[in-house]
């Protein structure tokens, strides 16, 4: 991309002083020194943001309730990249900084099963412990899960991967962000769902 100012403004050198060896007049290192890349934040941290927390919610809560809630499914079916983690959830800015955080919690689906008489059709415990999820990009984490326990081919059948969200990618992203799926019948946070969207 052209910079606005190409053609308009000549390249132009660090002011020095006699004497100077290019440290910023500040004396805290050279001028040329890039700004230090911010720490990605980690995945408990996220879902524990008043806002990007309440958002990650909502995406699980649309998971798990993806054939019965039509508010749900459409928000589900405006989804285009593969982690589901984008719009209309997360503007792409926002969205980058959430799949490249630090996994933080502790793999465990006993942590995030719902009380709810559908059971997990599969027990992925003994898939995911060996993989040492913590301390990987969270999107690198997802790709690594699903393909440990074959989510493309137990899919393929319906040819719509979004139906499985509800039995494998929502308790894997509980789990990931340190969420308990409990928490998405929690009165105070469905009323702002029905109020306030996502």
């Amino acid at each position: 991309m052209t910079s606005p100012f190409h053609g308009h403004m000549a390249e132009s050198t660090p002011h020095t002083t006699p004497g100077a060896t290019g440290r910023s007049i500040t004396g805290r290192g050279s001028l040329l020194t890039p700004p230090p890349t911010p720490t990605p934040p980690t995945t408990t941290a996220i879902s524990a943001d008043p806002n990007v927390g309440y958002k990650i919610r909502v995406l699980l809560h649309d998971m798990i309730n993806y054939s019965t809630d039509s508010a749900a499914k459409e928000r589900l079916d405006e989804v285009l990249h593969p982690t589901y983690i984008s719009a209309p959830y997360f503007r792409e800015v926002k969205a980058q900084w959430i799949r490249h955080a630090t996994v933080d919690a502790t793999f465990d689906l006993r942590t995030a099963s719902t009380s709810s008489s559908r059971a997990v059709p599969l027990d992925i415990n003994w898939m995911l412990a060996p993989l040492k999820l913590e301390g990987m990009a969270f999107e690198e984490a997802v790709h690594k899960a699903l393909n440990a326990f074959d989510y493309a081919n137990r899919c393929k059948a319906s040819g719509d991967f979004r139906p499985c969200s509800q039995n494998l990618l929502a308790p894997l992203y509980a789990s990931l962000f340190g969420i308990k799926l409990e928490e998405l019948k929690d009165e105070h946070f469905l009323t702002r769902l029905r109020k306030c969207g996502v």
